[in-house]
């Protein structure tokens, strides 16, 4: 009978070795847990100062010829038992292969309680991305997201296991709304003042700071992987071909060229409807609002508004709804999937300059 894991409790498993690197004493790093990658920040002065891999994982039975390969080739993986998980692209990489998807350890933006393995395999992939922590401790700011609208409080047990498991690991892990990351990384010309607004796969996140100190923050539980969903359902056609279509050739600034365009383009807009909607109600209800100045920029960031178009649809649903303040201009993130992560270290770095 197999034994069952505490909550919590993250089990031992065999796997690859993560590649040595040494120890340059990092004061600060950046961490971005996000439902379809995991992004790392560093220092510029650091020889690989971003890094990126998928936050997935693919499960097939043990075969020694299998995990040859998988050390030959450098791919990463665990054993544990008689399984392998294959991790980050490698795991992507092998699940196309079968025509099958693969399996996150988050979802819809937090812990994902049908993986009783998720955090076995999330401290894995960070032993990976992550330099060793030094020996007082390597603070890491990792981001959080909002509370999503209508939970309350579930946001608390997935700061509490990513914070767990980064302490056993030995950092010393410090959380940073993933909202307000966005706007440290991206408007430091306005001081930390401005919205900014996360759209990864599981959830938006938006924050509206001023001066670097959040007055709105909060989630919705929609992304990049529900305009998957909404479109495949809608249409009879498998989940992971419409992400292909959509990362390949979708362009919202054209007319959609099959069916698959055409769902994926009705549930874009779609979400930045409900997106903008929920912006202009919360807003609509903070009480310190009026206090602020008169406009603000609007950044956005991950990687749901990487496909072409993006801007300009969301620019337009902005426009059919009614804010407290002002918007004076809405920009995409320079880096749109490390923006969290940068925001994240930049945030560290202030609290180091003002002290």
């Amino acid at each position: 009978m197999k034994k069952k894991q505490r909550n919590g409790a993250i089990p031992t498993a065999q796997g690859t070795t993560p590649t040595a690197e040494v120890n340059t004493a990092i004061p600060a790093m950046g961490l971005d847990v996000g439902t379809v990658n995991i992004a790392v920040s560093l220092p510029m002065d650091h020889a690989r100062p971003l890094r990126r891999q998928a936050n997935a994982f693919f499960t097939v039975p043990f075969n020694p010829a299998v995990k040859e390969i998988l050390v030959r080739k450098q791919m990463g993986f665990i054993q544990r038992n008689e399984v392998l998980y294959m991790t980050g692209e490698a795991a992507e990489t092998i699940a196309r292969s079968f025509g099958r998807n693969t399996r996150r350890p988050i979802a819809g933006g937090l812990i994902n309680p049908r993986e009783q393995d998720g955090m076995l395999i999330l401290e894995h992939m960070l032993k990976e991305l992550l330099p060793p922590p030094g020996p007082g401790g390597t603070r890491v700011g990792f981001s959080i997201p909002g509370e999503p609208q209508g939970r309350n409080g579930a946001v608390v047990y997935h700061e509490a296991m990513i914070r767990m498991c980064l302490e056993r690991m030995g950092y010393q892990a410090e959380p940073v709304n993933e909202g307000l990351a966005v706007i440290l990384a991206e408007l430091s010309s306005t001081d930390g003042s401005g919205i900014g607004i996360s759209m990864g796969g599981g959830m938006c996140n938006i924050c509206l700071a001023y001066i670097g100190i959040p007055v709105a923050a909060y989630s919705i539980q929609f992304g990049g992987d529900t305009i998957d969903a909404m479109s495949a359902q809608a249409i009879e056609r498998p989940a992971s071909r419409v992400k292909a279509v959509k990362e390949r050739s979708l362009d919202l600034n054209r007319p959609p060229a099959d069916p698959i365009e055409t769902a994926l383009q009705i549930y874009y807009a779609d979400l930045f409807k409900r997106l903008c909607l929920s912006l202009e109600k919360q807003l609509n209800s903070c009480e310190n609002i009026s206090c602020l100045p008169e406009s603000l920029p609007m950044v956005l960031s991950g990687g749901t508004v990487m496909v072409p178009g993006s801007l300009d649809a969301f620019r337009k649903a902005l426009g059919e709804i009614r804010l407290p303040v002002g918007v004076s201009d809405v920009c995409l993130a320079s880096d749109p999937l490390m923006a969290t992560a940068n925001g994240a270290l930049k945030h560290l770095i202030n609290q180091d300059a003002a002290s």
